[in-house]
């Protein structure tokens, strides 16, 4: 699978953070990925869904460093904080957001983690994108705004 070998591939620009964020994480496959890549590594899966929050407290339950909290896309929950030297992976999950990807952005912006990777399901075309040094880009963050645009695209 295509998708699986890209993100997997991506997988080395979290080796530097201490935290790594999926947003839209479903059934917890690639933070599952992650946890072998990265056993050291605090994971947190965020979905809409209570089933998904199960899926990974499973997870947690056999030992892995994952824990699980729902997250809706259009209305961020401010208690949800991004930890300092944090990554944020999202796969997929924008798109189904459409064009209403704007709360989940700016949620992003006033968080900052330290890199942003958003993936589409699809890899064809301009599929992927990794956004590092977040944090770093100055009052408008224009990684953080570019993968957004990706994604309205």
């Amino acid at each position: 699978d295509l998708l699986w070998i890209a993100v997997n591939q991506s997988f080395e620009h979290f080796r530097d953070l201490s935290t790594i964020y999926e947003f839209g994480c479903g059934t917890g496959q690639y933070l599952f990925d992650l946890s072998q890549v990265y056993p050291d590594k605090d994971l947190v899966g965020t979905d809409w869904t209570e089933s998904s929050v199960a899926l990974l407290g499973l997870m947690r339950a056999q030992g892995m460093r994952v824990q699980g909290t729902r997250f809706d896309f259009l209305k961020p929950e401010q208690g949800l904080k991004i930890a300092s030297n944090a990554g944020v992976i999202t796969i997929g999950a924008l798109e189904q957001v459409g064009p209403n990807f704007r709360p989940f952005l700016n949620y992003l912006l006033e968080q900052g983690p330290a890199l942003v990777h958003s993936q589409r399901r699809s890899t064809a075309g301009r599929g992927q994108v990794v956004l590092a040094g977040a944090r770093d880009q100055g009052p408008d963050r224009g990684a953080v705004v570019g993968a957004a645009q990706l994604h309205r695209q």
